[in-house]
């Protein structure tokens, strides 16, 4: 999860999975986002700011690097995440390797370089919902009762 401040262009990790941090030998969080990238990065804002300002997922392909200049394919996914009714202030990422070297866990990334991007295309949004089909139970039952966010649904013993 990145915390996102459009004022100054900064994406700073809020929280990372285990298995990222082990691709890159430590803990991630607190840490910015172009920092996975390492000091050589172009500009990895660019993508942040797709994300945040036109609120499209995207889809990034990676090359990482390690110390020993061994290379690793990755894919980073980045969805628009609503924080408290709000935009444009978190975004949620996966990052996957698409395939695992040998030398993964022994050997951190230290810089990676974007190959290819790919922009989510919107989902166009309707005027009003669509209509909730009826609750229904098999042959011989009750159709389930909501209590709540649950669906309960009658039962027996035969």
């Amino acid at each position: 999860i990145l915390e996102l401040d459009m004022a100054t262009r900064a994406a700073t990790i809020r929280l990372a999975g285990t298995r990222v941090c082990a691709l890159y030998g430590r803990e991630l969080k607190g840490e910015t986002f172009a920092g996975l990238w390492g000091a050589e990065a172009p500009d990895p804002w660019r993508i942040v700011e797709i994300v945040a300002s036109d609120t499209l997922g995207v889809v990034a392909g990676l090359r990482g690097l390690n110390t020993a200049g061994e290379a690793v394919d990755l894919e980073l996914l980045l969805l628009p995440l609503r924080h408290r009714g709000r935009m444009q202030v978190r975004a949620l990422g996966t990052l996957s390797v698409e395939s695992t070297p040998h030398w993964i866990g022994l050997r951190p990334l230290v810089q990676a370089e974007t190959t290819s991007l790919r922009i989510l295309p919107g989902r166009r949004m309707e005027a009003a919902p669509p209509a909730r089909p009826a609750l229904r139970g098999p042959a011989g039952f009750p159709g389930p009762v909501r209590r709540g966010h649950l669906l309960v649904h009658a039962g027996g013993r035969a």
